[in-house]
């Protein structure tokens, strides 16, 4: 699944997300799209219940990507990862 991040003045970035979970994502970037811990992004990704926008906060960085935290998530969101995870036994949603 493709997700676009926001970073403030940075404008727009892409990626594709490899993990997630009610609590967090990790998305794969390429180098020039390096984000230190810390920085904040709003997440925007489509799931069956639609477009998602989700304000969240880098929490790791490795060679392939980063690993984020949703600062804030709405009930809408939490069904739809609620309604991921039933429907992909072996995944790693929670």
């Amino acid at each position: 699944m493709n997700v676009v991040l926001h970073k403030g003045g940075n404008g727009l970035l892409g990626g594709r997300i490899r993990n997630i979970s009610g609590n967090g994502i990790y998305i794969e970037l390429t180098p020039e799209q390096r984000m230190k811990p810390g920085d904040t992004v709003r997440l925007a990704f489509k799931t069956h219940f639609g477009l998602h926008i989700v304000p969240s906060r880098v929490v790791r960085v490795d060679d392939s990507g980063s690993a984020m935290a949703f600062t804030r998530r709405d009930e809408r969101l939490t069904a739809a990862l609620a309604r991921m995870s039933r429907e992909e036994p072996g995944s790693t949603l929670a």
